[in-house]
Formats: C-alpha cells, sequence, structure tokens
C-alpha cells in the first residue's frame, strides 16, 4: 500500500478518534478537549501501581465508557493513590494490594434520566483477589416520592409570591378516536389540583395562574380534546418493573427533554400501583390524555368539587365546561 493508502489510514483513525470523543462529552458534558486528552490518555490502559487485578467491567468504568452525566479527571490515578490495606470484605482478613493480588469492587449510582442522571461513585470495597473478582455494582435509586406531589406556582405579577399546590393523580379512561378515526376510549391521566397555601388570595386566583401556565405548553379546553397537543418536550414515562423493591411502579410527568447531561423538568413524579391495563392501553397507543383539574368556572369563577365517578361521559362534560383541561402526551421509551 502506497504512501496514499497510508493517508488513508490515519484519517479514519483520527476521526473514529474524534467521534468517541463527542460521544464522551455528549454522554458526560466533558470539554472537548478535555475528552480528546482522556481518550489518549486510556487508549492503552495503564499497569495499576499495586497489585490490583481488575475486569473488563471496572476497566470500562475507569476509562469513561460507562460514565453518564459526569466525568472524572482520571480514574487510574485515582486507583493508584487508593489506601492499598484493607480488610476484606469477603472473609474478614486482612490485605494489602501492595503484596497480594487484590479486586476493587466500585458501587455506582446506576443511570436513570428521572432519578439518577449521574453515575457517580458511591462507595469503594476491597477484597483480596481469590476471595472476590474486582466489579462494578450498579445502585438502583430507589428514593421516588410518593403521591401526593406538591409544587410551587410563582405568582405572574409577583414571582416572589409562591403559592403551594398539590397534585393527586387518578387514572382514568376517556372518549378519543382510533387512527382511523373511529370512537374509542383511551388511557388519560387525571392531576386533580388542589391549593394548600394561597397566601390569603383564594384558590381561584391560583388556578387560573395554572391554566394560563399550560396553556403556553398546549394544554387547552376546546369541545373536544382530541385536537389538543402539549409541547413537544413533554413526555410520560410510565414505570412498572423497575429494579427497585422500594419503587416498583412509578409515573414521571417530564416538562423538558431527558438527556444524558442532565435530568429532566417533572409536573409530577411520583410512587404510583399503575393499574396494568391503564399501561397497556397508554403504550399501545404510544400516548396519554393528560388532564387537569378542577379549575374555576362558570360566570362566578366558581372552584367545582370533582365528582367520585368519573366515566369518559363526565370527563367529557367537564372539559367542555373548562373544569378540566388537557392534552394529549406521548409516552417516553424506556432507556437504555
Amino acid at each position: 500500500m502506497g504512501p496514499a493508502g497510508k493517508r488513508l489510514v490515519v484519517m479514519v483513525s483520527d476521526a473514529a478518534r474524534k467521534n468517541a470523543a463527542r460521544d464522551l462529552v455528549g454522554r458526560t458534558g466533558m470539554p472537548y478537549t478535555a475528552a480528546l486528552r482522556h481518550l489518549a490518555t486510556v487508549a492503552e490502559p495503564p499497569r495499576p501501581r499495586h497489585q490490583w487485578v481488575l475486569t473488563d467491567e471496572v476497566h470500562a468504568f475507569l476509562s469513561g465508557r460507562t460514565w453518564r452525566g459526569c466525568y472524572f479527571e482520571d480514574l487510574y490515578r485515582w486507583l493508584d493513590r487508593l489506601d492499598p490495606t484493607y480488610e476484606c470484605r469477603t472473609c474478614d482478613e486482612p490485605g494489602d494490594a501492595r503484596t497480594v493480588a487484590s479486586s476493587v469492587v466500585l458501587v455506582v449510582a446506576a443511570y436513570d434520566p428521572d432519578l439518577s442522571p449521574r453515575t457517580v461513585q458511591l462507595f469503594t470495597y476491597k477484597h483480596h483477589a481469590a476471595c472476590a473478582p474486582s466489579a462494578v455494582i450498579w445502585a438502583q435509586a430507589a428514593d421516588v416520592p410518593s403521591e401526593p406531589i406538591e409544587i410551587g406556582l410563582p405568582a405572574s405579577a409577583k414571582p416572589e409570591m409562591v403559592a403551594v399546590l398539590r397534585l393527586t393523580p387518578r387514572f382514568v379512561s376517556a372518549f378519543g378516536e382510533t387512527e382511523t378515526g373511529d370512537p374509542d376510549t383511551v388511557a388519560a391521566l387525571l392531576l386533580a389540583v388542589e391549593v394548600v397555601q394561597d397566601h390569603g388570595q383564594g384558590a381561584a386566583p391560583w388556578l387560573t395562574e395554572l391554566q394560563m401556565m399550560l396553556a403556553q405548553d398546549g394544554f387547552g379546553h376546546p369541545d373536544s380534546l382530541g385536537g389538543c397537543q402539549v409541547d413537544e418536550d413533554w413526555s410520560l414515562r410510565i414505570v412498572t418493573d423497575y429494579p427497585s423493591s422500594l419503587a416498583p411502579r412509578w409515573l414521571a410527568l417530564r416538562t423538558s427533554p431527558a438527556t444524558d447531561a442532565a435530568a429532566p423538568e417533572h409536573l409530577f413524579l411520583s410512587v404510583l400501583d399503575v393499574p396494568t391495563e391503564w399501561a397497556e392501553r397508554a403504550r399501545d397507543r404510544d400516548r396519554v390524555l393528560v388532564l387537569v383539574g378542577p379549575l374555576p368556572a362558570g360566570p362566578r369563577h366558581e372552584v367545582p368539587e370533582l365528582p367520585a365517578e368519573l366515566n369518559p361521559e363526565v370527563l367529557a362534560d367537564l372539559a367542555e365546561d373548562g373544569t378540566l383541561i388537557g392534552g394529549w402526551v406521548p409516552v417516553a421509551a424506556e432507556p437504555e
């Protein structure tokens, strides 16, 4: 192969290096030039100073291949500075990585866009290599709040005055249409609103503030809710099998996108016993009708109470008279 062929090989290698740096920047937020330097440093994993026996998954974390939402300067140098003496967590006998083959177990926050957007290192354990291999233990977040959820709502005229609103979810069915336009019932999520701190203004003004805020994102109360599409940044994540015994089922109503570098903002995030049938219907349609209310209605702008029974006919009536506003929110895909 002539000189031209050699130049082509260099160009491809350089492109791959730049693509890897862009991937690292996108996953972690690391500056691009720092990402290039980091990748050059870990291209050939350095040999540990002491007798730490490292597995491929530990190398993957130390080198940054499994970082999300955060980055570290040089974890191989950190490992070299790690105290080599320890009490083995398996056999409880003393150990010293300067003289004995040893393993390191990293406990790391598992990435989740809503609960844990940063793969921060939580704990470090040490073992004799003969007792246990090096590993990464991905710790699933479990501190999901329980409903009802309270949110702060600043006054548009006086942002320093913030009311407190309580949101209580109800899983309901509403009238909708199939893709061919035939009548159908669809999965709907009703967020029942209660003003718990009104600063002496009464509930109605704050509910009107909420209505105006949601209207900017596409929520409305037309004769038919079928035409309301909320802002494209909104999504609803329905979780029914999260790997945590403390919070296996929950909902996250996002008002901004989930990215590798930042968690989304939420209007609602809570542990919930999501009905299986409701979740299946929502996923089949790939969208959910989100309803919010009750809102001030009638000439006196009184705030009605929501009836105990909320069947599709009742919901349609409440939407028509302005007691409820709503819009269609896409179901978010589960993170990879």
